[in-house]
């Protein structure tokens, strides 16, 4: 399931004389969340006890209605805590659900979805080809929309 999440993210088959970058954005982008994941990691040394507090913060895209959201596994791997803002600044709680290290992706879930933030429209990866243009929308370090 995680590999066809990961190969259903790329966004449409567009010929690349017909794209319009504005109109693939518009598209997409309420669909396109920030993650942002809390990690504790302490140390235990005889004369010292560390404690490591972090944040991580990565980009997400709601897949379904039901609060289904796929991100990258680095992102959210030993997190104590994840949250999803979404493009309206509600932040919502999510679980982890899946996770594969070796893709890179993991499933997470919220609760409820705000009102009005409809699921991306993805394309069917199994009908791309190789010179296609693909698209990857995101929050890159969380610099929003």
């Amino acid at each position: 399931m995680l590999n066809t999440l990961a190969t259903s993210l790329l966004l449409g088959t567009l010929s690349a004389t017909t794209v319009n970058l504005d109109a693939v954005f518009d598209k997409v982008d309420p669909a396109v969340v920030t993650v942002k994941a809390a990690t504790k990691e302490s140390q235990e040394a005889p004369e010292l006890f560390e404690l490591r507090v972090g944040v991580s913060m990565g980009a997400g895209v709601l897949l379904h209605g039901e609060g289904f959201i796929v991100t990258a596994a680095h992102v959210v791997e030993g997190a104590t805590g994840v949250a999803v803002v979404f493009r309206d600044g509600t932040q919502v709680e999510a679980s982890i659900l899946s996770l594969s290290r070796s893709e890179d992706i993991a499933l997470l879930k919220v609760a409820q979805v705000p009102k009005g933030v409809q699921p991306a429209n993805l394309g069917d990866s199994e009908q791309l080809k190789v010179g296609q243009v693909v698209f990857a929308i995101g929050t890159p370090l969380g610099l929003g929309h």
